[in-house]
């Protein structure tokens, strides 16, 4: 048995321990089970990782256009002031 250990929040202390542990039983790297598990886990994480990607390229390409429209703005008010003067 391994001693409590106190996890701290703003307000209050929980007080965790194991008691006990189960070990499950091994499975065949070979079973089908085993073999759709990790196959649906790898799916999922490529899933995820190109959804990432994806989201990631369309922010950098808002945040460029959003840089390019304010660099035309800022060029426009340079000549208006430029021709003006």
């Amino acid at each position: 048995m391994n001693p409590p250990v106190a996890i701290e929040g703003r307000s209050s202390t929980a007080w965790y321990s194991i008691l006990a542990y189960v070990t499950p039983p091994s499975r065949s790297i070979f079973d089908s089970d085993v073999q759709l598990t990790i196959r649906n886990r790898l799916e999922s994480f490529a899933y995820d990782s190109e959804e990432s990607n994806y989201l990631n390229s369309l922010r950098r390409r808002w945040v460029n256009d959003d840089i390019r429209k304010m660099e035309i703005k800022l060029m426009q008010l340079a000549l208006r002031r430029y021709w003006q003067g």
